[in-house]
């Protein structure tokens, strides 16, 4: 199962799609530092636990610390963001000129917090 062609091009792809994080997020004035993680089991509930792609910081922000998790559809790889995001079951859609996260049926997505201390 690890050398699906998808999972290939996601983990291929994860240090490209990092960087453009960190290009894009500098461009608009944010210092944000990004590193690679492991682990994070929940301090209480230990059957709760996450693996994001990495943690990032900004000392800007309040929390400083958070998780960067990505995603790179190799289904999309010849795609601009905004074809895809014209595809029904990508998870973004475009608003108001800006890629966001979709939150319909036709996307799974979940959101919650995670104390990573």
């Amino acid at each position: 199962m690890k050398d699906l062609p998808a999972l290939v091009y996601g983990r291929r792809m994860e240090d490209v799609a990092v960087a453009e994080y960190l290009r894009t997020m500098e461009s608009s004035g944010k210092r944000v530092v990004a590193a690679v993680c492991g682990l994070y089991v929940h301090p209480t509930v230990s059957y709760l636990a996450a693996t994001p792609d990495r943690t990032v910081e900004d000392l800007e922000e309040d929390p400083t610390e958070g998780i960067l998790e990505v995603k790179c559809p190799k289904s999309m790889d010849k795609k601009t963001i905004i074809a895809a995001c014209k595809t029904k079951t990508f998870c973004l859609e475009m608003t108001n000129s800006k890629a966001c996260l979709k939150h319909n049926k036709t996307s799974t997505i979940s959101k919650f917090s995670v104390n990573l201390l």
